[in-house]
């Protein structure tokens, strides 16, 4: 059997898949030109500012003089360090600018920086399934939020929370509302700092270890060209299938808050922007919160995005030099792109999982890695109807918690035919299927061994770090 050709065959279905993908649609903009493969030329002028009705004001000129500033002083400021000096001679030493080619990105010459052979556009200079938008498209989506009329097109659009959106004070034109220069001037606020935690991961530091994750937007992501001033749509959910639908980081405290949104969408527009001072950010602040941990005796655990996924090769290129320039740090991901799950050359201190709810397509990368004997890690999210019955409820069918918060299972009779339904349907066996408060209780083997079920309360995230945790199987909630 010619693997190489399977391989090649079910690349074609993804290219495929992509390219309905609403982000990676530039035609229905006018942006490129079907026939050649070139951008158009209304795009170039509207790309130059000379488009009828999509001029740059006097504020966006000065937006963008702004922002080129900003990144040259921030260059000169940390002296020309970047990502090869602040994380060291021997991960990424091969990092380099080339002078001597140049090619086409948006309209204009970009050059390509060469990374362990593979190139970052310095356009936006990160690649990225991604799809300009005029800035009446823009406007237009902002009359949607701040209106409540948006469609089911807008479904899976970037959030932008109302607060974000500004009125415009002066304007000629009754129909500009809203101030894009002020939007523009919020996505491009540096960020302080890439590393957080939350609550759920807070857990873990009962159990001995600190978990850090960084957060990009979840689907996509809206951020600004600034070399050009072009808001840019990016699809950060690449792989994202069925789980769109459901998806928690695009509901609750992600999306709730004005910050919390656009917080997110700073980091993603630094990333796209400023990979590799992004990335110089992401490895001081993993060598900080290291000596953080060592000093109260604790474990340092890194979730590579809490929201969002690598969408692109070059990305998670980036983010595993940064693992594997901190050896004795563990770093952990969950991914819906069946190539990155199944990375044989990933860093040994990186642990991957694939999530359910994947595109068809990246279900079947993973099936043909599978079939030629490699083992990945499933990550599977449990639907209610699959654990009903299961735990104690009150007379409102609200969870009644123990002491420290978990739910709690009716009985041991309960729990045992849960086991077998649960092998039944996933075809595995239910006799190492234990809850995650066993596990962590059980010293870390080396081997893929049991399939660990985390509640719905109580429980952290702690599974996804072990390597011998064969499959997690996340109860939703």
């Amino acid at each position: 059997m010619d693997f190489r050709k399977i391989l090649n065959t079910i690349n074609e279905m993804l290219d495929e898949e992509e390219l309905k993908s609403p982000t990676s649609k530039p035609n229905d903009h006018g942006v490129w030109d079907e026939e050649t493969g070139r951008i158009t030329q209304r795009e170039r002028e509207r790309r130059a500012g000379k488009a009828d009705g999509d001029r740059m004001t006097q504020g966006e000129r000065k937006r963008r003089a702004s922002a080129k500033a900003s990144h040259e002083k921030m260059s000169t400021n940390e002296d020309d360090k970047g990502l090869t000096s602040a994380i060291g001679k021997g991960v990424m030493a091969g990092v380099k600018r080339t002078t001597n080619s140049k090619r086409k990105l948006g309209g204009f010459d970009v050059k390509p920086i060469t990374i362990q052979d593979s190139e970052v556009d310095e356009a936006l200079k990160l690649d990225a399934p991604q799809n300009v938008l005029s800035r009446k498209e823009v406007h237009d989506y902002m009359d949607r939020i701040k209106d409540g009329t948006k469609t089911k097109a807008d479904r899976f659009k970037p959030i932008v929370h109302g607060s974000n959106i500004k009125a415009l004070l002066k304007s000629d034109d009754p129909n500009d509302r809203w101030d894009l220069d002020d939007f523009a001037k919020q996505i491009t606020t540096p960020i302080k700092q890439i590393l957080d935690t939350n609550a759920k991961m807070a857990k873990s530091k009962k159990e001995g270890s600190i978990t850090y994750d960084l957060t990009l937007p979840a689907i996509s992501g809206i951020v600004v060209d600034e070399e050009t001033g072009d808001f840019v749509e990016v699809t950060t959910c690449p792989g994202a299938g069925e789980c769109k639908l459901i998806c928690y980081a695009r509901k609750g405290g992600y999306v709730m808050f004005p910050n919390s949104s656009m917080s997110a969408a700073r980091a993603l527009n630094f990333l796209m922007n400023h990979p590799t001072e992004y990335m110089d950010m992401f490895d001081r602040e993993v060598k900080q919160a290291k000596k953080l941990a060592d000093k109260n005796g604790i474990k340092l655990l890194v979730r590579i995005h809490d929201a969002g996924d690598f969408f692109s090769k070059q990305y998670y290129d980036l983010s595993m030099d940064v693992a594997r320039n901190n050896p004795d740090t563990k770093f952990y991901f969950y991914t819906k792109i069946g190539e990155l799950a199944a990375d044989s050359n990933a860093p040994p201190n990186v642990v991957s999982q694939f999530s359910s709810g994947s595109k068809p397509s990246e279900v079947n990368v993973v099936k043909f890695h599978r079939n030629a004997g490699k083992k990945i890690k499933d990550a599977i999210t449990l639907s209610k109807d699959e654990f009903r019955g299961l735990f104690v409820t009150d007379a409102k069918g609200k969870y009644v918690k123990d002491t420290e918060g978990r739910t709690q299972v009716k009985s041991p009779e309960a729990w045992k035919q849960f086991q077998q339904q649960l092998g039944q349907k996933y075809n595995i066996d239910p006799e190492p299927v234990i809850t995650y408060y066993q596990m962590v209780r059980i010293p870390e083997g080396t081997d893929p061994k049991w399939n660990v079920v985390v509640f719905p309360a109580g429980h952290g995230d702690l599974g996804a770090t072990r390597r011998d945790v064969e499959n997690q199987f996340l109860m939703f909630h």
